[in-house]
């Protein structure tokens, strides 16, 4: 099947004006609006359009797709001079289309010949317009493809709305015509026609139909208010272009029922497997099909290879939509196409037309399958995801939703996170294994690269919580008076840097708080007496630093204050200015020996280890 099947009808419409007109070529009025460089067709010089111009084409035309939920499309200026170099061609013969020659199909014989103009007719759409006055807007061409009047195969309209549809170009030229005396003409060209289609396997439905949901009228009614068909394609395989040609309409049936649930006839019904863009259509009229009426269409027994399908779904012709477009499709901003190590997750899209909030989808797998994380809602055009793993691709997505609808997904983009691994912060204060550490503590720790904020734990002896603090932007914390710890007490502290997405590692230390009953004034351990092996297993000795020192009581209590030990040292016997005890009933763990010296307690931390 060839590219094009058969001859495209061409779209005529004369617009007479009230202002006569009989300039040349290049002198036209209001062609500043349209071109930087003027055609002049007598002399077979395309004109070069305004960017602005084949900009608003795109959006126009992206927008129509919308209305049918259609992936948007890009613009190819590489084709500009095929659209344009056709245009020209079709403006310098117009008194030869369709007698005898068909301007998809141009001669060599014709006036401005030039291979990237036949190449530019045999891959567009194709539309005139003569007229005296001022020239026509570029998008009325668009209007006249979509309402496709008197066109059977609605072949241009089609293509607009050929979900593989991937780029356009467009072209435009303005001259005097041949066919008609004193007249001027506007030819005007759209690229559509390509092998290269347009990846629609996230796409996310399996028809076209022509109107859809609530459809502006402009283009539905041509510019004498006349209507044609209505159109419907079904797409099955949405991998091979040619294997939509397998669908079959010959069985099915067309159910339409007004806003009231009265039925409503279709007339005229035809399909075809032409190849006018997908190569299946089914078509049918409505007759006195009334403007602002909401109708209901079930198409029932469409054939794919013999399985069966129905489809149904609504539309409105109206010149007062609720909402005349769906949302455009957001193209995404960041993070980057294919980035590596990333740690910023503040993902970023453009904001879409008409688009009142977003949907993205973040995935282990580009089918959005695996590990799918969504977020819905989503009011700004950022947002910044949670729980991403470390040193792992993901791919990423993006929609629009209105009230009206859904756009279809963006492109999808992929990345790969860095080692999100936070490392464990050091605990500057309280050491580990302190003793006598106030009850209203200073805590103190080092910076984490990357951390954005801290958490604090503290448990008991058990292992119980008994104080969290969290979003501590700061590396220290002091413990307020109605935070006091309690005295006499072991407390495992744990610090946890914070970032979004990171993997936490966490740091911890025990610390045994001061007894504020017994201690009179501070005294440093260290320099009264040496408590050692540390750990210990069978024995521990308590060692005299100064032997004007008296040893009143000796203690050791597990961690939660029982008392397991007790000693009253006679002092006369002591010798050598040591104390052995006996510590082999301790089971491993964490103990403090409590010495009193004088009028003093002291403590002081002890592992037992087996």
């Amino acid at each position: 099947m060839s590219k094009i099947c058969s001859i495209i009808v061409l779209l005529l419409l004369i617009t007479i004006r009230n202002i006569y007109s009989s300039e040349k070529d290049q002198n036209i009025s209001g062609l500043e609006e349209f071109y930087t460089t003027l055609p002049d067709v007598a002399n077979c010089k395309p004109g070069t359009l305004k960017e602005t111009e084949k900009q608003a084409i795109l959006k126009e035309v992206n927008q129509i797709r919308a209305l049918h939920n259609l992936k948007p499309v890009e613009y190819r200026s590489q084709y500009d001079a095929n659209t344009a170099e056709a245009a020209l061609m079709l403006a310098a013969n117009d008194d030869k289309i369709g007698n005898p020659d068909n301007p998809h199909l141009p001669p060599n014989s014709w006036k401005c010949f030039t291979n990237n103009g036949k190449d530019g007719c045999q891959n567009s759409n194709l539309a005139y317009r003569w007229y005296m006055g001022t020239p026509p807007a570029s998008n009325t061409s668009l209007n006249m493809w979509m309402t496709d009047y008197n066109v059977n195969e609605c072949g241009h309209r089609r293509w607009i709305i050929d979900p593989f549809l991937k780029f356009i170009a467009f072209g435009r030229a303005d001259g005097q015509s041949k066919r008609f005396q004193n007249m001027s003409i506007t030819t005007m060209t759209i690229y559509v026609i390509s092998n290269d289609k347009q990846n629609i396997i996230d796409w996310q439905s399996d028809f076209v139909a022509y109107p859809f949901h609530d459809y502006p009228s402009k283009y539905f009614y041509d510019g004498m208010n006349r209507n044609w068909f209505l159109s419907f394609t079904a797409i099955f395989d949405k991998a091979n272009y040619w294997n939509n040609a397998q669908v079959k309409f010959n069985a099915a049936t067309i159910e339409i029922k007004d806003s009231k649930g009265n039925s409503v006839n279709a007339a005229d019904i035809s399909y075809a497997n032409d190849g006018y863009g997908v190569p299946n259509v089914l078509k049918w009229n409505i007759p006195g099909l009334k403007k602002d009426e909401k109708y209901t269409v079930t198409i029932k027994n469409v054939d794919y290879k013999g399985t069966k399908k129905d489809f149904s779904y609504w539309f409105r012709v109206t010149d007062n939509p609720v909402n005349p477009m769906p949302p455009a499709t957001p193209t995404l901003v960041s993070p980057l196409n294919n980035q590596t190590n990333l740690i910023d997750f503040n993902f970023s899209w453009n904001a879409a037309e008409n688009a009142e909030e977003y949907k993205l989808q973040i995935a282990k797998s580009n089918d959005f399958k695996t590990g799918l994380k969504e977020y819905q809602n989503i009011k700004e055009t950022s947002f910044s995801p949670i729980g991403l793993e470390s040193l792992t691709k993901y791919y990423w997505r993006v929609k629009a939703i209105n009230s009206i609808g859904e756009s279809q997904w963006s492109s999808v983009w992929n990345f790969t996170t860095a080692n999100l691994v936070l490392k464990a912060a050091k605990i500057i204060y309280p050491e580990n294994e302190a003793v006598s550490v106030p009850v209203t503590p200073k805590f103190i720790w080092s910076s984490v690269a990357n951390a954005t904020s801290y958490t604090i734990k503290l448990a008991n002896f058990n292992g119980d919580t008994v104080f969290t603090k969290t979003g501590i932007e700061d590396t220290l914390y002091q413990f307020e008076e109605t935070e006091k710890l309690k005295e006499k007490t072991l407390y495992t502290f744990v610090l946890f840097p914070y970032a979004p997405n990171f993997k936490s590692t966490p740091s911890a230390v025990y610390f045994y708080t001061e007894d504020l009953s017994n201690v009179s004034h501070n005294i440093n351990l260290k320099d009264i007496i040496h408590v050692y092996p540390n750990p210990a297993t069978d024995e521990l000795i308590i060692e005299k630093n100064n032997d004007n020192i008296l040893l009143r009581i000796i203690e050791i209590v597990d961690a939660s204050g029982k008392l397991l030990y007790l000693n009253t040292p006679d002092n006369s016997n002591f010798g050598e200015n040591t104390k052995k005890i006996n510590v082999r009933g301790l089971s491993s763990g964490f103990y403090v020996i409590r010495v009193q010296i004088q009028d003093d307690f002291l403590t002081y931390p002890l592992i037992i280890k087996r």
